[in-house]
């Protein structure tokens, strides 16, 4: 549909949908009553087997109301089945038109499967380790999972979904295909049956794109067209009943009906702030969220654990749900930011919020001797120029009155502006007060009388040198932000200075040097951003002080030195121990040479770039889930601490370029030494740490680029496994004792060694830990992570492991010099295969008696001994002792 067949509707028509609109009940059911209504339903119903769904307007908006309003007429024509799949996210063109598992046919079918209860245990296994493969690899290895699901779906799945559906009425839903599918794969490659009965199936598919409709659809399809204004007011409606829908699935609290209206006053407010005038500057996600939330439409819910009056209680929940708000209004064509006004009625389909305000239907034109009309709710004005949104729904206040005032990029020759001060004394029951990049100076000195404001928007306005009133005549002047007892959120982003309840945004303040110390007063501040200026400390024991600080960002602080003052000259950052800490962001502090962030147990997010002076990081005793690849890569960091880090659970292996010369890793423990051992220690719980460690990274290891000594242990903490440590050292122990009072039928028992192996007296032979050692104990999960790994080290200890059955013989083991397996009791062979294996010198194993005998029974002794013996021309001895109930026996310097 092009512009110029769009049909637009009549003054007198447009005039009836605004008188409508102002009804509560006609948002929620009353539209589909409506003739418009009826007949758009009508025209989505119409007979055909196969509607291809290519939205409104240029940006084929509202599909999924489209979709919606069909499926929910056709689930009244008793379908068997109704098969809804969502094809996002879509990969590449190249994989998604390809023949493997992530291509569209085979997602489609996948997602077809799973709505008809198809999807089987082995597809379940295959995928739970083709996305685990994907996650500890950074999507770089899959191992040939993709290919075995393809295969599986191709063989067992597509026929599962044949024999389901051929003789059974069903519906197909698909939405977001974004590339060209051919026709004939939603039967042969996905399993969807064209059955020859009328009405025996139907298929319902959505585009992103026309040209994806073009390519993918038969002649004899039918294409759904929007081509009335009518039409798009009529999915406006509907499409924010779906997002009510969704916005009560992620919130699982209270009912679809309370998320309605909800979102019905959300969007209400939008189209107050956006009216019928261009904003000056675009408004960001956080704006809109903090101004929805200070007028109290967002709901406030305290979080178990935190008192009710804590900002982590009310503030959190509040952005939580604003943010699942804007989700659910960008997904259904709603609103989407940044918003821009649309010029002609064509464009204005983008979105419900640029439909409604090109066509001035929820927010109504507002003059200045208006301003002060109790029935005037939320007002917006730009020059001269306002608008204003009031409802009789509207929740009920105590008193009555404008609750916002938004003169966001007004003018110093705004009517409204220029005489704000004057106004402010009628205004008492603002909420929000908003005057964001307009020229003020100074602040009103009528301010003080809005004893109900909560938020106060200052942001760029960079004419701005005082919070004092413009009467003030010293530093020391009475400030009318003292009054504001209600006040939680002040954004003074881009201002020159800066005093806060909760929030402090300092950005673009390039000519800021120097913070005061009272800052540390802030007890309540839970939000601190500073960007941009010419800092260099902060105040001394700032950070110590700010207990409730959540957030903390540092951007592009070029001469910042070190938090705190310059006491011992350090230049860096030390932050431990901070109990509420959640992220940190430090970015362009060109300076910074040391980082501690230790102790902080709440911090999961760490963003840190352009520090290239930064020689030391601590994040130990953190909360790290991730460490991107960019830290340990840069150029002159020498020492990185990473102790007491459980959540980290994967690590950049291979998009390293080099490491510290210190570098400790450690899931389990704090540490407790100065660290200076510049060989780096590594000790995980799990194998899967190390799937990214790749062939390359092994090149990498043997050009000498880095990690040419290491000490790898992989076990699990030292808590859970000091207790199976202590008993296989006192078994060891027991050997000697076992010796001297061995059976004097022992030869008996071990009968079946006697011919080739001679019996020789016990001696410990211990392991020589080379400088790359890796060490494997109590692991209970496969070690497949760790094969690349192994291939560079040059001694090996596994013991007490009960997952290991043999190490396949891809791993060449060129570098291997030591080997130890103690009790690794699944153990059926050491390896198959021996190539490689060149500079073995000692190998030391400890087995049970019936373990040691799976080992060898792939080869006699002799067999063995040979081949060993053809490719470890180093071999200087191998130890083996055998235990069981019945005895034990130990076999030294095997003659080869």
């Amino acid at each position: 549909m092009e512009s110029s067949s769009w049909k637009k509707w009549p003054d007198h028509v447009r005039d009836k949908w605004r008188d409508d609109l102002r009804d509560k009940d006609f948002w929620f059911n009353g539209y589909r009553k409506t003739p418009s209504y009826i007949d758009l339903v009508n025209r989505l119903t119409w007979g055909y087997h196969v509607c291809w769904n290519v939205g409104v307007g240029p940006m084929a908006s509202f599909t999924p109301a489209i979709s919606g309003m069909a499926m929910e007429i056709r689930y009244r024509r008793q379908f068997n089945h109704v098969i809804k799949v969502d094809l996002k996210p879509t990969p590449m063109a190249e994989e998604a038109q390809g023949i493997g598992f992530m291509s569209i046919k085979y997602q489609l079918a996948v997602g077809a499967a799973k709505e008809l209860g198809l999807l089987d245990q082995a597809y379940n296994q295959y995928k739970e380790r083709h996305d685990e493969l994907q996650y500890y690899t950074y999507g770089c290895y899959d191992g040939g999972t993709s290919s075995t699901l393809a295969r599986h779906v191709q063989q067992h799945i597509v026929y599962k979904i044949i024999n389901k559906l051929v003789t059974e009425k069903y519906l197909l839903v698909a939405q977001n295909l974004q590339w060209p599918i051919e026709a004939r794969s939603f039967s042969r490659h996905c399993g969807l049956p064209l059955l020859p009965w009328i009405d025996a199936f139907n298929w319902h598919i959505s585009t992103t794109s026309r040209e994806a409709c073009n390519k993918s659809k038969l002649d004899d399809d039918r294409v759904i067209s929007i081509y009335t204004d009518e039409d798009v007011l009529c999915l406006t409606l509907y499409a924010l009943h779906q997002s009510a829908e969704q916005i009560f699935i992620k919130i699982c609290h209270e009912t679809k009906e309370y998320w309605h209206c909800i979102a019905l006053d959300c969007f209400h407010y939008a189209t107050t702030i956006f009216g019928k005038h261009s904003q000056v500057v675009d408004i960001t996600s956080d704006e809109l969220i903090h101004q929805w939330a200070a007028q109290g439409i967002l709901p406030c819910m305290s979080i178990e654990g935190e008192e009710t009056n804590t900002i982590r209680s009310k503030c959190s929940y509040m952005h939580r749900v604003g943010r699942v708000v804007l989700e659910a209004f960008q997904k259904y064509s709603l609103l989407q930011l940044p918003f821009y006004l649309a010029t002609e009625a064509y464009e204005a389909t983008n979105t419900g919020a640029q439909f409604l305000a090109y066509h001035g239907l929820i927010a109504e034109g507002s003059k200045v001797d208006e301003l002060f009309d109790n029935n005037k709710k939320w007002i917006s004005f730009s020059a001269d120029h306002g608008v204003h949104v009031s409802r009789k729904w509207f929740r009920a206040e105590e008193t009555r009155g404008t609750t916002a005032l938004i003169l966001r990029g007004c003018s110093d020759q705004s009517p409204v502006l220029s005489k704000l001060d004057s106004f402010l004394p009628k205004l008492s029951f603002l909420l929000v007060l908003d005057l964001s990049y307009t020229p003020i100076k100074a602040l009103p000195s009528s301010i003080g009388c809005l004893q109900n404001l909560r938020l106060l928007s200052l942001r760029g306005c960079h004419d701005l040198k005082t919070l004092s009133s413009s009467s003030a005549t010293s530093i020391t002047s009475y400030s009318p932000l003292s009054t504001l007892y209600q006040l939680e959120i002040l954004d003074m982003n881009g201002v020159p200075f800066s005093h806060l309840t909760q929030e402090l945004i300092l950005a673009t303040c390039s000519n800021l040097v120097d913070l005061p110390p009272s800052m540390a007063s802030l007890y309540s501040l839970t939000t601190l951003e500073v960007t941009g200026t010419q800092i260099k400390y902060f105040p001394q024991k700032i950070f110590e002080e700010l207990k409730k600080l959540q957030p903390l960002k540092l951007i592009e602080n070029n001469e910042l030195i070190s938090l705190a003052s310059p006491i011992s000259g350090v230049q860096g950052v030390k932050l431990e121990g901070h109990p509420t800490l959640t992220s940190f962001m430090l970015v362009g502090a060109t300076h910074i040479r040391c980082l501690s962030l230790r102790g902080c147990r709440k911090l999961e997010s760490v963003e840190i770039n352009n520090l290239g002076a930064l020689e030391e990081l601590d994040l130990s005793g953190t909360a790290t889930k991730e460490l991107p690849a960019d830290i340990p890569n840069l150029p002159k960091l020498r020492r990185l601490l990473l102790l007491d880090v459980p959540s980290l659970r994967r690590f950049p292996w291979h998009r390293l370029e080099r490491l510290p010369d210190v570098f400790h890793l450690d899931h389990c423990s704090e540490g407790n030494g100065n660290h200076s051992n510049q060989v780096p220690q590594v000790c995980v719980t799990d194998p899967r740490f190390f799937h990214s460690f790749s062939e390359t990274v092994v090149d990498f290891v043997r050009d000498g680029r880095f990690l040419q000594s290491f000490n790898v242990r992989v076990a699990p903490c030292i808590k859970n496994s000091m207790r199976l440590q202590d008993e296989e050292a006192i078994l060891d122990s027991k050997l000697p004792e076992l010796v001297q009072k061995q059976s004097t039928y022992v030869d008996v028992h071990m009968r079946c060694y006697a011919e080739e192996i001679a019996i020789a007296s016990p001696i410990t032979v211990p392991l020589n830990r080379t400088e790359r050692h890796v060490e494997i104990t109590w692991t209970q999960s496969a070690i497949d992570g760790l094969f690349y790994l192994l291939s560079v080290s040059k001694s090996i200890s596994v013991s007490c492991d009960t997952v290991i059955n043999y190490f396949p013989s891809w791993i060449n083991f060129h570098e291997l010099e030591e080997c130890e397996l103690r009790w690794c009791h699944k153990m059926e062979g050491v390896v198959y295969g021996t190539q490689g294996m060149k500079k073995l010198r000692n190998m030391h194993v400890i087995f049970r008696a019936t373990a040691l005998i799976r080992m060898w029974s792939l080869l006699t002794p002799t067999e063995a001994r040979g081949r060993l013996a053809t490719a470890c021309t180093r071999w200087e001895m191998v130890a083996r002792v055998i235990f069981n109930r019945f005895g034990w026996r130990s076999c030294n310097r095997i003659g080869m």
